[in-house]
């Protein structure tokens, strides 16, 4: 969705609703008790985005997704 968009805070802004929103059903259906998404332009042309799953008496799990802006192609499969 964000693939031909120009780097700048809206973008990012999107890009954290869309994950909060595609993240939202593991809280709902009590897989984690809350989830942060954290996103950011990490380099130019590279967006950021940093999932950390808070779970109830478990290690937390953090994940870093690093998408670049550039080269992407749709892979029909």
């Amino acid at each position: 969705m964000l693939q031909r968009e120009k780097q700048t805070r809206l973008v990012v802004q999107r890009a954290k609703e869309y994950a909060d929103e595609a993240l939202a059903w593991l809280v709902e259906d009590k897989v984690c008790t809350r989830v942060e998404v954290i996103t950011e332009i990490s380099a130019p042309g590279v967006l950021g985005i940093q999932c950390i799953f808070i779970r109830e008496r478990k290690p937390n799990l953090k994940f870093q997704f690093d998408f670049a802006w550039n080269n992407l192609q749709l892979v029909n499969t």
